[in-house]
């Protein structure tokens, strides 16, 4: 009897690949999440607060990158204006986006693709953002 081996990053194909990434995007729109597809990038944006996911996945192997934009100070402004708790609504968001890097991290390895997560710069850009908003106040 033959073992049936994992597929590998060279005999993935198209197709398979294809599904791994529909269901990531299925996945991101049940959430809520609102999904973007320009040329080979996968970007996830999170509804309220400009904070992204960008899964990139090529030869092999992916990233799934957290990235918060420029306009975070604002969001910030715009929370505490509101009576809203910025620290907690900014890190509800990085939640969020982080169980979908994982969902999509989990979904790619089962197909045999490495995915590198990138968080770290991510989370703190955010919480560098929260500070100095919140030593404004």
């Amino acid at each position: 009897m033959r073992r049936r081996s994992k597929p590998t990053a060279r005999r993935l194909g198209a197709m398979e690949l294809g599904k791994a990434v529909e269901e990531v995007k299925s996945v991101a729109v049940r959430y809520g999440l609102k999904v973007e597809t320009p040329g080979e990038v996968l970007i996830i944006k999170h509804p309220e607060a400009p904070i992204t996911v960008e899964l990139r996945v090529e030869e092999g192997r992916a990233v799934a990158e957290l990235k918060v934009g420029s306009e975070i100070g604002e969001y910030i402004d715009s929370l505490l204006d509101e009576g809203e708790d910025p620290r907690e609504a900014v890190e509800e968001a990085m939640e969020e986006m982080i169980r979908i890097i994982d969902f999509a991290a989990s979904r790619l390895e089962r197909e045999g693709i490495k995915v590198e997560r990138k968080t770290r710069e991510g989370i703190l850009d955010a919480y560098d953002a929260l500070e100095a908003r919140l030593e404004e106040e």
